[in-house]
């Protein structure tokens, strides 16, 4: 009878005993996506096309298309101690994204459930025509990861410079100044939000 009453008292109190933690999800809403996004030591990572980031980018994203050769180059140029938010359009990309950095040894790789698509609270900013006035020229016709942006009387504004380059992936942009006032130098993590600050300070230049 104590046989029995301790191995019921024993079943109890395996029963009762602490769960398993239950993992984070790496899948998360737009509401937990933004929250993560503004905490220390993370970055989101656009992983469309340039095509679809030109028409509307994340601002402070960065931008590695999942179909360049390079993508997974770039992955040793990245910070593998960083909380990566990976998004697309609609989810199945950074998925794949996400597991293509998981597979090199990052540890904390999130994705945006849905994408972009299904999570219209996440706004976009469209790519700017540059403003009338105001010229870029590459600095050679096979050089495309370098800008001079010219006002009308070929006066330099600004000069945009690939900061880390593999391939056709550009990892960071180095925007240099040609006057102070113009603004302090800076690093833009894709070309239209760097193109769309210099239209915003060259307007508010020449009102």
């Amino acid at each position: 009878m104590r046989l029995l009453l301790f191995v019921a008292v024993f079943a109890i109190a395996w029963s009762c005993g602490p769960s398993e933690k239950k993992a984070e999800s790496t899948s998360l809403d737009a509401v937990a996506f933004l929250q993560k996004a503004k905490e220390a030591n993370t970055e989101m990572l656009d992983v469309r096309t340039l095509e679809e980031l030109t028409a509307g980018y994340v601002p402070g994203s960065r931008h590695l298309d999942i179909n360049s050769t390079a993508f997974e180059m770039t992955f040793d140029f990245i910070d593998r101690s960083k909380t990566y938010l990976v998004f697309c359009a609609s989810g199945i990309r950074s998925g794949r994204a996400a597991e293509a950095l998981r597979a090199k040894g990052f540890a904390s790789v999130f994705t945006l459930e849905g994408g972009l698509k299904a999570n219209p609270g996440i706004s976009t900013v469209a790519g700017q025509p540059l403003p009338e006035g105001l010229t870029v020229t590459a600095g050679s016709e096979d050089d495309l990861q370098n800008w001079s942006y010219l006002r009308a009387d070929g006066y330099g504004f600004a000069e945009i410079t690939c900061a880390t380059q593999v391939n056709d992936v550009c990892l960071g942009y180095t925007l240099d100044f040609a006057k102070d006032e113009y603004g302090p130098d800076s690093v833009f993590q894709n070309f239209p939000e760097a193109q769309n600050w210099i239209i915003t300070n060259f307007n508010r230049q020449n009102q």
